[in-house]
């Protein structure tokens, strides 16, 4: 059964109330569905309306959207969306509701999303010394002396192995520059602007602080040429919140119907769909897995799953034609 079909009481609940607009406490949603996740009692993102989240189509299949809702209150209030038209019936009036749809149409299953994230995790744990660690490493430098300023050229040097790591040296305007290059970027990044990356889970809410820190990037950077795959790069490295948008992410990611192959806050969005799609396995998979003592963010589990991905079926299609 899929997902979403728990969410089911709540639209039948909202159908045959009778009101233009109506307040809910979560406890009483959490009776109606069984059990809410606890995400819903903690971060607004769950509320949000037409992101593509299983707990969203309770509402939006009801022609119902979210007005307000507290996380402090611990209440929703819904209003009805939908347009009243009259019926060939002797006039009578029906409403008429407005089904919301997903943006996109995901093509890849969680069952296998898991698996291909499993399988890159276990790779980046095949050795002390892999570059798959590289990461991990970078983003734990950061998340541990962003607040000391006497650390600059250290956090510079992790960042430049890290992008050395994933091929940005031979890729990039970085081939002729020393690590000290990234020292004005690194200074704005810990400048206490992006503190919300470090200390709260990441959710969709974090997107327009992540497009921000794309301009900063392309603005420190003026004069080169600053690609999509450096600039998410970077943005994975220090902060975990955007999947890097390099040629097996950008194909499997096309492929699957589960973004674009353009870096820009559209395609962010549709990646933020998905995850909270499927939230909750997201999530459980987040706490079960670690890295030298680290939590993987949710889109460096996105990142992972669409990497591996395209890295396994575009290195068969090469080893098939070479056949």
């Amino acid at each position: 059964m899929p997902k979403r079909d728990k969410y089911l009481p709540l639209t039948t609940h909202l159908e045959h109330c009778g009101f233009e607009e109506i307040t809910m406490s979560f406890e009483e949603i959490d009776k109606l569905v069984e059990g809410l996740l606890e995400s819903a009692y903690k971060y607004p993102a769950p509320w949000s309306n037409g992101h593509g989240g299983s707990l969203s189509y309770g509402w939006l299949n009801a022609g119902y959207s979210v007005k307000t809702a507290s996380i402090q209150t611990q209440k929703v209030t819904f209003i009805k969306t939908s347009i009243k038209t009259p019926t060939t019936h002797g006039g009578a009036v029906k409403q008429t509701h407005t089904i919301s749809k997903p943006i996109y149409d995901a093509k890849l299953d969680i069952e296998t999303a898991i698996q291909k994230i499993r399988i890159y995790h276990e790779t980046t744990e095949d050795g002390v010394h892999t570059r798959y660690r590289s990461w991990a490493h970078c983003y734990k430098a950061f998340l541990e002396n962003r607040h000391d300023a006497d650390m600059v050229d250290y956090l510079c040097l992790h960042l430049a192995w890290y992008l050395a790591s994933w091929g940005m040296l031979r890729n990039s305007f970085l081939l002729n520059r020393d690590y000290r290059v990234h020292k004005p970027l690194v200074e704005a990044f810990i400048s206490g602007k992006y503190e919300p990356f470090f200390v709260q889970e990441h959710t969709l809410d974090t997107i327009p602080l992540t497009m921000e820190a794309s301009n900063e990037i392309l603005k420190i950077y003026a004069g080169n040429s600053v690609t999509d795959t450096l600039i998410t790069k970077i943005l994975l490295g220090i902060f975990g919140c955007a999947p890097a948008y390099d040629d097996y992410f950008k194909y499997a990611g096309k492929k699957y119907k589960i973004c674009t192959g353009t870096w820009n806050e559209n395609s962010l969005r549709m990646l933020w769909d998905y995850y909270e799609l499927y939230h909750e396995a997201f999530e459980n998979l987040r706490q079960e897995l670690k890295i030298i003592g680290l939590r993987y963010t949710p889109m460096k589990l996105i990142d992972m799953c669409f990497w591996q991905t395209g890295y396994d079926e575009l290195d068969r299609n090469k080893k098939s034609s070479e056949k």
